[in-house]
């Protein structure tokens, strides 16, 4: 984050209840959201929420178990 200029602040959520899941629109960890979007596109057209899922990403061909920086730099910069 410090390569947009920003000084990097986040919280970290405990998601207990599916409850939970759909008021945050979890779809699996990790999930990480900037000012709500999901760093994800792919994730952000996802209706499906669910407390026992885990994630992948796939940004440039290749698959990650966490989102990629440049993922989350491409969203900080829309």
């Amino acid at each position: 984050m410090i390569e947009a200029g920003l000084k990097p602040e986040y919280e970290i959520v405990l998601v207990r209840s599916q409850e939970e899941a759909v008021n945050y629109k979890f779809s699996g960890s990790p999930m990480v959201t900037v000012d709500g979007i999901d760093v994800d596109p792919m994730a952000r057209e996802t209706r499906t929420y669910s407390l026992n899922s885990c994630r992948v990403y796939v940004h440039n061909g290749k698959t990650y178990d966490h989102p990629p920086k440049a993922m989350m730099l491409e969203t900080l910069n829309k």
